[in-house]
């Protein structure tokens, strides 16, 4: 039980740093195309 609930808990926070590595990878994209495009 502890195993599930400790899983619960996690699961938003790994969810949540998903979508920050996803916001970062885009905005380094971004960033690139920017830098390219100067």
């Amino acid at each position: 039980m502890i195993c599930l609930d400790h899983g619960r808990i996690m699961e938003p926070y790994i969810l949540h740093a998903r979508e920050k590595e996803k916001n970062r990878k885009k905005k380094t994209k971004i960033k690139s195309l920017l830098l390219n495009g100067h």
